[in-house]
């Protein structure tokens, strides 16, 4: 499916990592927005407006957090491989 969605560019696909997003969200959500709404740049737009008001809730914005008990992301990585 990648590569059909990628090189073959028969349906474009956006990924975006929820760890990513919680870390970096003005920057995941505004690509994320540029994509499915295709456009270049939201400068101007409501949906610019609405990131930057999610941007000055902070850390409130968000419903689920980190496990209290590891408060750290990806903390299993190594229980998994490449493959």
């Amino acid at each position: 499916m990648l590569k059909h969605c990628t090189k073959d560019g028969k349906n474009p696909i956006y990924i975006v990592r929820y760890e990513d997003l919680c870390l970096n969200p003005v920057e995941e959500l505004t690509g994320m927005m540029k994509y499915l709404l295709d456009l270049d740049d939201l400068t101007g737009t409501n949906m610019e407006r609405r990131i930057q008001q999610l941007k000055k809730m902070g850390e409130t914005v968000s419903t689920y957090g980190l496990k209290r008990s590891r408060n750290v992301f990806n903390a299993s990585d190594h229980l998994y491989t490449p493959e």
